[in-house]
């Protein structure tokens, strides 16, 4: 059963919102968010990288005295929205699992309220990625997400009279991944760890599968743990300045106007 929280009063419409100004800090998975909006129209930006399989949940609350009422999304590193539910009073989660990629978190505040917040971020990493192919649907390669840090072990199994192998466990960047372990044989399975994360994003398992293999499959177990996260202040410390440059819009044009002009180049 859903939460009594009811997203759509309090996750950020962005379209529906002109920003007269944003700031932008990025996050690491876990880390806190210690803001404030101090002007009608303004919102903070947070950009967090995630991996395939994960589900990301923000929690939301006041910060100190005063009136503000929290809004907040999250979004697509294209601004697209992605769906969340409510897990509590103030939370939300990813309704599905996420891709992997950048990931913007936006906050502002609902009725023209102003003041300061506290946003707490986490994530629940996926542990297990599977793959299973036949002579008639071949496949040879397993597309995981992965945090840096997290240790990958590879098991292959098969029919036929070869063995199907691994041929390489790449990283986001393309660069393979090294390990020290031995590939342990029993039967028609194979299995072999210590592919260690250096980044975060998607990792693929690569395989050999000789001519005459009926089926095969192949699944990846990550072992690992995110750090705690940071508590970051970014509230500011001395009042802002006159804002000078819009954001009428995300997604449509034009996306920036000067204030207080209008056409031409005050159009961009």
């Amino acid at each position: 059963m859903r939460s009594r929280f009811a997203p759509a009063v309090l996750v950020l419409a962005l379209v529906a919102i002109p920003a007269r100004a944003f700031e932008r800090n990025e996050l690491l998975p876990g880390d806190t968010a210690v803001g404030d909006i101090l002007l009608s129209g303004t919102f903070d930006e947070f950009p967090m990288a995630c991996a395939r399989g994960s589900y990301l949940t923000l929690t939301i609350g006041k910060s100190g005295a005063g009136g503000y009422q929290p809004s907040f999304g999250l979004y697509n590193d294209e601004y697209a929205s992605v769906p969340v539910i409510g897990v509590g009073p103030t939370s939300v989660r990813s309704e599905s699992t996420l891709a992997s990629g950048r990931y913007r978190i936006l906050v502002a505040a609902r009725n023209g309220s102003v003041g300061a917040y506290r946003l707490q971020t986490k994530i629940q990493p996926a542990r297990s990625f599977s793959m299973a192919a036949t002579a008639e649907a071949p496949a040879n390669t397993l597309t995981f997400g992965a945090y840096a840090g997290y240790d990958a072990t590879v098991t292959i199994k098969w029919k036929g009279p070869a063995p199907v192998t691994l041929v390489a466990v790449t990283g986001p960047d393309g660069a393979p991944l090294t390990s020290a372990a031995a590939v342990v044989t029993k039967g028609s399975a194979s299995t072999q760890g210590g592919f260690r994360a250096t980044d975060v994003g998607d990792h693929v398992a690569t395989l050999d599968v000789p001519v005459g293999t009926l089926k095969w499959t192949a699944s990846v177990q990550l072992a690992g743990r995110l750090p705690r996260g940071t508590t970051h202040d970014f509230r500011a410390v001395t009042p802002r300045e006159l804002v000078t440059v819009e954001f009428p819009s995300l997604g449509r044009a034009p996306l920036v106007t000067i204030v207080g002009e209008t056409g031409g180049p005050n159009e961009c």
